[in-house]
C-alpha cells in the first residue's frame, strides 16, 4: 500500500511541477523583441500596442497598459505632466507581477515537496526508487529553470520602465495616443 502511495505522490507532484512550468511559460516573454514591437506600434499605430499589452498579463504589459491607459486619460500635453501620472500607475501595475511569481513559486514549492515525499516514502518502504529520482531530478531541473525566468521578468520590469515608458509618454505628449475608446 505504502509503495503505491509513494509512486501516486510522486506522481502528483510531478503534474503539479509540470502544470507551474506552464503557468511560467505563460508569463515569460522574449524582452528585447518586445520592446521592439512596443516601441515601434506607439511610433506607428499606438492603438495597436495598447492591444499587445494586453496579451500577456502577469508580465510587464501590465504596467505599460496601466501608463497607456493613464496618460491617455489626461487629455494633456504636457511631457512633465504625463510623466507624473504614468510612472505612478506603472509601478502601481507591475506590483502584480511580483504577485503573480509568488503564486507560481507557491505551486512549485507544493509539487516539489510532494515529489521530493515521494521519494522519501519509497526509500522508507525499500521499492525501486529508480523513477522517484527521475521525478526529483526533474523537479529540480524545472525549479532552477522557473527561478531564472523569474528573476528575468523581474528585471524585464525594471527594464520597461526605463526603455518602454518614455516612449509611452512621448506618444501621448505629441498627440498619437489620447483618450481610449470606451468599450
Amino acid at each position: 500500500m505504502k509503495e503505491v502511495l509513494s509512486y501516486l505522490l510522486a506522481l502528483g507532484g510531478a503534474g503539479i511541477v509540470a502544470y507551474t512550468v506552464s503557468l511560467a511559460m505563460a508569463v515569460n516573454t522574449n524582452y528585447p523583441a518586445a520592446r521592439f514591437r512596443i516601441i515601434n506600434s506607439l511610433r506607428t499605430q499606438p492603438w495597436q500596442a495598447e492591444m499587445m499589452t494586453k496579451a500577456k498579463p502577469g508580465s510587464f504589459f501590465d504596467g505599460i497598459h496601466a501608463a497607456m491607459k493613464t496618460g491617455g486619460m489626461l487629455g494633456l500635453r504636457d511631457p512633465d505632466m504625463i510623466a507624473q501620472a504614468t510612472r505612478p500607475s506603472y509601478d502601481a501595475a507591475a506590483i502584480s507581477v511580483g504577485f503573480k511569481w509568488k503564486a507560481i513559486l507557491g505551486k512549485l514549492k507544493l509539487g516539489g515537496t510532494a515529489v521530493i515525499g515521494g521519494l522519501v516514502l519509497a526509500i522508507g518502504v525499500s521499492t525501486n526508487p529508480a523513477l522517484h529520482i527521475i521525478l526529483t531530478v526533474g523537479a529540480i531541473g524545472a525549479a532552477i529553470w522557473i527561478m531564472v525566468t523569474k528573476n528575468d521578468c523581474e528585471r524585464y520590469v525594471t527594464l520597461a520602465r526605463l526603455e518602454i515608458l518614455p516612449d509611452v509618454d512621448r506618444a501621448i505628449a505629441e498627440g498619437r495616443y489620447g483618450k481610449p475608446p470606451a468599450y
